[in-house]
């Protein structure tokens, strides 16, 4: 097998080990309803605190990468996704400590997730880079996929069997130690590139920013699809899976076409994502059935991944070589940050105008769209068309 194939099978079944963190977030109603003691936005931050742990460990990973092998880290990542994801199975018994587990797979996430896209650029140049980077969004959906419904399986009979579906990991670490290429030690950065690293342009403040709202408002999906099902008593925990389910597969699908959908869209790629958010939260705000929150989740999915694929893209145009890796990563600090903090934030603003679940969906799709029309107004991405055409190209390699 060649090298970089070898890279490429290898990048992409470890992709799929990333959203594993969402195999318990079907059985978040059951267990507002075993903890009651204990907040609803707490027992939703089970799901989102491996997020806002991610940020600092991914600072944390660009300066272990100068001392440890990209492989190493990808593995000992993975290993803390399954450490944390598979302990509250023996220890279900207490909130924090099922809090606590999930900030082990927020460690795994910021050093995995690091090392990975690290692996990416250093394996992958140009189209190729491009086309790898709708792969990974595409595979992370995968796991995603799998991840929700096992969980939701798992967890309809006891709710802590839920965590079982962490085992999963178990083959792709085994595949990681096999396949995964070892990639390079990074280099040490002169004080002069550390300083220019940290000039960002506008623009990319500018997606951060609304990515950070984006990202507030898009989890409310995957942190009130069970408790929305069983406010309007559409099922339990499998419905719920259901729906969390179309919104990872919706990725999987738009990965391998982003590439076409950004020809057509070009510098309105980023606004486009936040309108198919905002229809799909509105579609789960009015839906009277699992299938109507289903398609809701599945198009505000296909949002989720439009903007997952084209920020760090559009971001690297908008950036020059000394600002890119600086640029990339406070990116994906400030969205990680925004997702972290979801069910607080909308928690809080959404009580205003109702205490029903529903009403969460209603305030982040208005906030959504709000977004749209800020990104089509000030998001102006560089690029002529005929560069647009060529981005397009490079993100669609592989379809």
């Amino acid at each position: 097998m060649k090298e970089k194939t070898k890279a490429k099978i290898s990048i992409l079944l470890s992709a799929m080990g990333m959203m594993t963190f969402l195999a318990p977030a079907a059985v978040i109603a059951d267990m507002v309803q075993v903890f009651p003691g204990t907040s609803v936005s707490m027992i939703q931050m089970i799901i989102t605190i491996p997020s806002l742990v991610s940020i600092p460990l991914g600072l944390v990973a660009a300066k272990l990468a100068k001392r440890f092998l990209k492989k190493t880290l990808v593995i000992f990542g993975t290993c803390c996704y399954l450490v944390g994801g598979s302990l509250p199975y023996f220890l279900h018994f207490n909130a924090e400590v099922i809090l606590a587990c999930s900030c082990i797979i927020g460690v795994g996430m910021g050093i995995a997730m690091t090392a990975l896209t690290a692996l990416i650029c250093e394996f992958f140049q140009g189209e190729e880079r491009g086309g790898m980077l709708g792969l990974y969004a595409a595979f992370i959906s995968v796991g995603g996929t799998v991840s929700s419904l096992l969980g939701g399986r798992l967890g309809s009979s006891v709710w802590y069997h839920a965590f079982l579906a962490y085992l999963i990991l178990i083959p792709i670490i085994a595949l990681e130690v096999i396949l995964l290429p070892k990639g390079h030690l990074d280099q040490e950065e002169t004080a002069e590139q550390v300083q220019q690293s940290k000039k960002m342009s506008p623009q990319v403040w500018m997606i951060a920013l609304t990515g950070f709202v984006f990202y507030v408002c898009i989890n409310v999906i995957n942190n009130n699809a069970a408790m929305l099902v069983a406010e309007r008593a559409l099922g339990g925990s499998v419905q719920s899976s259901y729906i969390t389910t179309c919104y990872t597969i919706a990725g999987l699908i738009t990965g391998f076409f982003i590439g076409k959908i950004v020809v057509r869209l070009k510098r309105k790629t980023i606004a486009a994502a936040y309108v198919l958010g905002a229809a799909g939260l509105l579609i789960g705000y009015i839906g009277n059935s699992v299938a109507l929150i289903c398609t809701g989740a599945f198009i505000a999915g296909v949002g989720f991944c439009i903007f997952g694929s084209t920020a760090n893209f559009h971001v690297s145009e908008m950036s020059t070589p000394a600002t890119l890796t600086f640029s990339i990563a406070f990116l994906s600090a400030i969205i990680n940050l925004g997702q972290a903090f979801s069910p607080v934030i909308i928690n809080l603003t959404s009580s205003a105008a109702g205490a029903a679940v529903g009403t969460r969906f209603m305030v982040a799709g208005a906030v959504s769209l709000l977004l749209a029309v800020l990104a089509a107004i000030f998001i102006k991405n560089k690029e002529s068309s005929k560069e647009g055409l060529e981005t397009a190209q490079a993100l669609n390699m592989g379809d």
